[in-house]
């Protein structure tokens, strides 16, 4: 028993050799492949825990029991064996809050380089829009345009027509657009 769990020592320092790996990676430059060695460990010490907490349980059993077939000498190894297995569970507890931290510095990462690009963006997109609109305005071909040829024109909101205009200039009222006739100019005033 007690050789197995020196194994689990073993491998455990294999993952933290991993995790370090990756966090020099994050600290330098991250890929794609940064994201997948993420998950890849997390699954590694997920699939670890599971096979170390039974450990646990059977050894937390093995000393509480009164059993005819261990002896007082032998419980002092599995003593030995279970503060191992808690010592190994431990530190895959811990190193799985390192993995959860270097996912979310990995997302950090990506979310800063997004708004360097979105930075970008908004500086081009500032100069092309005014820039678009001028052109929209004066590229318009004014000589051809059916609009200017109409005899009626929007005039602003002058307030009431009562108060703005005389009652015998009316010529038609159509729910609250009026159409005004003044020197053969046809005008809509919205009250």
């Amino acid at each position: 028993m007690d050789i197995i769990i020196d194994y689990y020592f073993e491998v455990l320092e294999t993952i933290n050799n991993k995790i370090e790996e990756v966090e020099d990676i994050l600290w330098s430059e991250s890929n794609d492949d940064t994201l997948s060695d993420i998950h890849h460990t997390r699954r590694q010490l997920i699939q670890f825990r599971k096979n170390a907490w039974p450990l646990r349980d059977n050894m937390n059993a093995m000393l509480r029991d009164e059993s005819p077939f261990i002896k007082d000498e032998t419980k002092l190894f599995l003593r030995d064996v279970y503060d191992h297995t808690v010592q190994i569970i431990d530190n895959l507890d811990n190193n799985r809050e390192l993995v959860s931290g270097l996912h979310d510095m990995y997302m950090t990462n990506i979310s800063n380089k997004m708004n360097e690009v979105m930075k970008v963006l908004t500086i081009i997109a500032t100069i092309f829009i005014p820039l678009t609109f001028l052109a929209g305005i004066y590229g318009m071909n004014f000589e051809n345009m059916p609009e200017l040829a109409l005899e009626m024109e929007l005039s602003p909101n002058l307030g009431s027509y009562d108060t703005c205009y005389n009652r015998d200039d009316i010529l038609l009222q159509k729910e609250k657009m009026v159409v005004i006739k003044r020197e053969g100019l046809y005008q809509k005033a919205f009250s």
